[in-house]
């Protein structure tokens, strides 16, 4: 949409992101697949993000590095807080959830351990049938999504 932060996330990828066809060197850490992924990073005691970063660093320096990932944190961040913000409908005139979702949340999370059984009843994700346990993680894609 017309969002300027996303657009300018995007435009720092575009411009940032190397043509690798112009670089002969072979990464130090080459994988095809999530298998092949997971395999190296077992082999060098390592977790995936070390792998990634050992490959990007072939191109970019660790500061470089470094400042792309917190750009596109601080992008990932202000969608966030404009979902769980931003009330009303979505241009599909749907309702937006996340904004009441991230309310409720917000009251369980002050709520004291006596109240932890009333707090699980008033959970919201308990509306959608399912046991939920990442509360949290789903509201930030929700207001995600609703962006």
């Amino acid at each position: 949409h017309g969002d300027p932060a996303l657009h300018n996330a995007y435009r720092y990828i575009d411009e940032e992101t190397p043509d690798l066809s112009q670089y002969d060197q072979e990464l130090p850490h080459k994988f095809e697949n999530a298998e092949q992924l997971l395999r190296l990073a077992r082999a060098h005691e390592c977790n995936i993000s070390d792998i990634a970063r050992m490959n990007e660093r072939c191109w970019r320096s660790d500061e470089t590095i470094d400042a792309g990932l917190l750009h596109i944190w601080s992008v990932m961040n202000e969608s966030i807080e404009r979902g769980v913000t931003t009330k009303g409908l979505l241009q599909t005139k749907a309702k937006r959830r996340a904004p009441a979702m991230h309310e409720r949340l917000q009251k369980m999370s002050h709520a004291s351990d006596s109240d932890s059984e009333l707090s699980q009843q008033q959970d919201p994700l308990n509306a959608f049938g399912f046991p939920h346990h990442d509360d949290w993680l789903y509201c930030w894609a929700m207001a995600v999504n609703e962006e």
